[in-house]
């Protein structure tokens, strides 16, 4: 007998790739929200892909439902971040993921995505002015306590309060986080001219700096009363002859 035989090698192009996409949960978010990240992981290549996994900066490993992907096939995974004061400070979470999955032959494919959340900050400032109770008089010492409080949701630095007649007032801290508060205390000697114009009027300016945009600023006055009492005596004398 006689035989022959052939054979042929058809070769098929593999182009082996990987989709990541990474959402955040929607909201208004303060500090201690949730925010809940969804990633998506989709083989979008001709071939299978083995090993994928997810990896996120910060965050670490993503959890994905599958690790072997047929081509057009998807698998998710989430993870977590919970909102920290130095994410409201800096206005925004931003991280990014990195997906990477094995085909037959070759290397690793591999594919990224981001996410910022962005965070609205409402840098707020509160000072409250207090004059000790009199009643004065001239020589009396009138003491001012000047109460700042940060009312918004960003650390404040840099505070200085300021008053019209007293000048720069000395306070315990000059960076508060959001809801902290310090005091400063200044003194003023009543004059003549303080009780002959009957009281004494002056405003506290208190002024701090968020971590951006421009300063934030609150006044608060206050004004003291004197009781004035005029009286005039007259003493008349005559020569004695």
């Amino acid at each position: 007998p006689v035989t022959e035989t052939d054979d042929e090698t058809v070769i098929l192009g593999q182009t082996p790739a990987i989709q990541v996409v990474k959402t955040a949960s929607s909201g208004t978010f303060v500090v201690g929200s949730t925010i809940t990240y969804t990633y998506t992981v989709t083989n979008t290549g001709n071939v299978t892909l083995v090993d994928v996994v997810a990896a996120d900066t910060p965050l670490g490993a993503v959890s994905l439902g599958k690790m072997t992907l047929v081509p057009g096939e998807a698998t998710t995974g989430t993870l977590t971040h919970v909102v920290t004061q130095a994410d409201m400070d800096a206005g925004y979470v931003a991280n990014h993921v990195v997906a990477t999955g094995t085909p037959p032959v070759g290397g690793d494919v591999t594919a990224a995505d981001d996410a910022t959340v962005t965070l609205t900050q409402t840098p707020a400032v509160d000072v409250v002015k207090t004059a000790s109770s009199g009643p004065f008089v001239v020589g009396s010492t009138i003491t001012y306590t000047y109460a700042v409080r940060n009312t918004g949701n960003v650390t404040l630095t840099n505070l200085t309060v300021a008053d019209d007649k007293l000048g720069t007032i000395t306070l315990s801290a000059t960076t508060l986080a959001p809801s902290a508060s310090t005091t400063g205390t200044a003194t003023h000697v009543v004059t003549q001219a303080d009780v002959d114009a009957g009281s004494i009027y002056n405003v506290a300016t208190a002024t701090a700096m968020p971590p951006t945009g421009t300063p934030v600023t609150d006044t608060d006055d206050e004004t003291v009363t004197f009781t004035q009492t005029p009286a005039l005596d007259v003493v008349k004398t005559a020569s004695i002859g």
